[in-house]
């Protein structure tokens, strides 16, 4: 490396996720999850169940980490409680991947 030139390693945190939530007790959806500053985006393009929704993050009070009994399809499941007194529950799939939602999901509302 030349002297005076910096090399930079960007690292990318995922922000896309495979899922499976539910919302109060509506069918289950299977679909991807996604995260940005501002919104979590659901999407299910099946033929039984569509599901297209925008969660607001100022619109989620807290998330937490459900306990055995309610987790979906025995997948570590995260509880998002909404400012309008319903939950949201989803299973990101995929190796950390639900650790990671909720550790970033937490960062993002601590702001």
């Amino acid at each position: 490396m030349r002297a005076g030139r910096r090399w930079h390693i960007v690292v990318r945190v995922r922000t896309a996720y495979a899922a499976i939530w539910e919302h109060e007790r509506s069918p289950s959806h299977v679909g991807q999850v996604e995260l940005s500053e501002d919104a979590l985006r659901l999407h299910d393009r099946s033929r039984q169940h569509p599901d297209d929704r925008r969660v607001e993050l100022p619109d989620i009070a807290g998330v937490r980490v459900a306990d055995a009994a309610t987790r979906l399809a025995d997948l570590k499941t995260l509880v998002l409680d909404l400012r309008n007194g319903s939950q949201l529950r989803i299973a990101a799939l995929g190796l950390g991947a639900a650790a990671e939602l909720h550790a970033l999901l937490s960062e993002l509302l601590l702001r």
